[in-house]
């Protein structure tokens, strides 16, 4: 992320301000947002925009995560200021990069983990945390490797069954599915709470076509975290290939409720809307997805020919 395209956005939005023009500051600040959730300024200047319009309620909703913004700093400035008399704790630095990863700093995050293991190898949340870090960076060899560690040291310990789930996973992305059917079960019988592993192991049986038992598996991670947006998501098209659209859309909903910034779901629910002629609708889900700066071009080229489809429709 290019912190200058954030800074920038915000900063044309404090210029529409000044001009007492709020629709286009409170589009730039947005904007500022899209590119990063966790922008403190921005977090401000839009709940402040949007109070000036009397939209109080969503108002509120910028400045708790601007005052929650706030206090994490602050701890973060606290807990950075213990280490330096207690540089070899554990907690202390578990605490911090906690911080980090609620910021999305994951470098920073990723550097505590490390110094952990420098003097505790087989600390089980540090290599939880860097097996899920190494995961979300594709960098699979290396999530195999910190999983193997720990479970190879406590096999069955419940505080080891995230690592099952994680290293069930990478077998799931590797094709691996008698192999990662064994480990996922493996993981809910030391946690039946996790909901990944519930998820992954409901993507496991929708590719060998047991879609009866996915979608329990589905709803079974839903129900541990209502707020899992790739369960929510996976049962929206479960249901749309049954062309039970009404509850497709609903799942789709659950999914962008849980995670704003899911294109899946947005692209999903622009379909659904183009193909029920809600045509207007639909290009607001795909204006989304071609302002959204964390997916793939080719997405947002889609979501493009989308809208000029509609629109020479529209036009007919």
């Amino acid at each position: 992320l290019d912190s200058t395209l954030v800074e920038s956005a915000r900063l044309m939005g404090l210029l529409y301000q000044e001009k007492d023009d709020s629709k286009r500051a409170i589009f730039f600040f947005r904007r500022a947002l899209l590119l990063d959730p966790n922008h403190l300024d921005s977090n401000y200047n839009l709940s402040m925009a949007l109070a000036k319009i009397d939209q109080i309620s969503e108002s509120k909703i910028y400045m708790s995560k601007f005052e929650e913004l706030s206090a994490r700093r602050a701890h973060i400035a606290q807990i950075r200021r213990l280490l330096d008399e207690q540089p070899h704790s554990s907690r202390l630095r578990v605490e911090l990069a906690t911080h980090y990863l609620h910021l999305n700093k994951i470098p920073e995050a990723e550097a505590q983990y490390h110094i952990i293991l420098d003097t505790d190898s087989l600390h089980i949340e540090a290599l939880v945390k860097l097996t899920q870090i190494s995961i979300q960076n594709k960098r699979l060899e290396k999530a195999k490797r910190f999983s193997a560690r720990g479970i190879q040291h406590s096999p069955e310990k419940k505080e080891t069954a995230p690592l099952y789930a994680s290293l069930g996973y990478i077998n799931l992305v590797n094709k691996n599915y008698a192999v990662a059917e064994d480990i996922l079960l493996k993981a809910i019988s030391l946690d039946s709470t996790l909901s990944d592993a519930w998820n992954n192991l409901g993507n496991l049986y929708q590719q060998k076509n047991k879609t009866n038992i996915a979608q329990k598996t589905f709803e079974k991670a839903l129900s541990i975290d209502s707020k899992n947006s790739l369960a929510a998501y996976n049962l929206g098209v479960i249901y749309y290939n049954l062309d039970s659209i009404n509850n497709a859309k609903n799942y789709f909903f659950m999914a962008l409720q849980a995670d704003s910034t899911y294109w899946r779901a947005q692209l999903a629910l622009g379909k659904i809307y183009e193909k029920s002629d809600s045509l207007n609708t639909a290009i607001s889900y795909y204006n989304d997805l071609t302002n959204n700066q964390q997916i793939a071009i080719s997405i947002k080229n889609h979501a493009q020919e989308r809208i000029a489809s509609i629109r020479d429709k529209i036009l007919q």
